[in-house]
């Protein structure tokens, strides 16, 4: 749902969804990703220019999303392909010290 808002709508997003996990808990992105580079996959790139059209947002980076996370205090991992130009993005937030 992330690719249907604009960036800071995106960041508001992402940090109260993070400000709700528990300790230790995740959050899960899992969408289309350009390049960091924005310049492609084609497919994703022509998503992206449709969702301009019928959206706020549009299509986003790894490096994009990865920035959200960090910025909502979570541990951005590396993205898991999942199916064709899909795939998912799990931010980590820290265990409580005891």
């Amino acid at each position: 749902m992330l690719h249907d808002w604009d960036v800071a709508e995106c960041l508001q997003l992402v940090t109260r969804c993070a400000a709700t996990l528990p300790p230790d808990g995740r959050l899960l992105i899992h969408d289309v990703f350009l390049s960091d580079e924005l310049d492609g996959p084609l497919p994703v790139a022509l998503y992206s220019a449709a969702l301009f059209v019928l959206t706020e947002g549009r299509a986003y980076c790894a490096a994009e999303y990865r920035e959200w996370l960090t910025q909502a205090g979570l541990e951005a991992g590396a993205v898991v392909p999942t199916f064709i130009h899909c795939g998912a993005l799990i931010g980590q937030k820290a265990k409580k010290n005891r």
